[in-house]
């Protein structure tokens, strides 16, 4: 799982996080 720490800030939330940054 690529997860960007600029975009995904909460990690829990890899599939919403995508979408929304801000979640």
């Amino acid at each position: 799982m690529t997860l960007k720490p600029s975009r995904c800030i909460n990690p829990i939330s890899l599939g919403p996080t995508q979408a929304n940054p801000l979640l």
